[in-house]
């Protein structure tokens, strides 16, 4: 998508329909996370994240296109606090998803469906 967006001959990345592809990905983005948020078990979040995360990072491009901000991931010697802080998160994440203990996640899951039914 992004090949056929970028191409000055088919639309341009400053073509309004390129506005519009951002504004529906970006949506659709969103709705995904959301959705992604809710899973319990790491196997279906992480089946269910891959394709979201490329699916966001689609509206990435495309505002980096557009030069809405300094994409630091293309030059990490001169942003080591922000390259600090992904690595950080990347962490702890991590973290929690192993410490998370199974019998917790079954525990929540059944009281959900417990108040779903009231």
């Amino acid at each position: 998508m992004l090949l056929f967006i970028y191409d000055e001959n088919i639309l341009g990345d400053r073509h309004p329909v390129t506005y519009g592809i951002f504004l529906v990905n970006t949506t659709w983005g969103i709705y995904l996370f959301q959705r992604l948020m809710k899973f319990w078990k790491v196997t279906t979040a992480i089946r269910y994240g891959i394709p979201t995360a490329i699916i966001c990072w689609n509206s990435v491009e495309i505002a980096g296109r557009w030069h809405l901000f300094t994409e630091f991931w293309e030059h990490p010697q001169d942003f080591g606090l922000e390259m600090t802080l992904v690595g950080v998160a990347v962490c702890v994440a991590a973290f929690l998803a192993v410490k998370t203990p199974s019998h917790q996640k079954s525990k929540v899951k059944a009281e959900e469906l417990a108040a779903r039914r009231t």
